[in-house]
């Protein structure tokens, strides 16, 4: 199955992913990515908000790069796609990244990612 692609814009003011909203197709996408689209920063973790009555869809995270002599950093997770009564549903998910010159300085991004069945 293929991963779904989103992009971290670090040229922004604010910082944010494109797509706003990442849209998992359940049966054709298995999971998710995060590229950033400038080096200099690292995508260290991803957060789902599954609140208090849904269980999680997303494991597996693990960072990495691309881009051979010119490194930008990823994030991928694996997404199940398991709920069984919705046709849809909208996560919050939070991505927290660091500036490589100064790694004091970490970031946030709240953006959504909707998993469809």
């Amino acid at each position: 199955m293929a991963i779904v692609h989103a992009q971290v814009l670090f040229n922004t003011t604010p910082h944010k992913v494109v797509p706003p909203t990442i849209i998992v197709n359940k049966g054709l996408e298995d999971g998710i990515q995060w590229t950033a689209q400038q080096t200099g920063w690292t995508l260290e973790a991803v957060a789902i908000d599954v609140g208090p009555d849904l269980t999680s869809d997303f494991h597996d995270p693990v960072t990495g790069t691309t881009g051979g002599s010119n490194p930008r950093s990823t994030l991928t997770i694996s997404d199940d796609c398991t709920l069984p009564d919705k046709t849809e549903i909208d996560y919050k998910y939070t991505l927290r990244y660091v500036k490589d010159s100064d790694p004091s300085i970490l970031l946030f991004l709240d953006p959504t990612i909707r998993n469809k069945r």
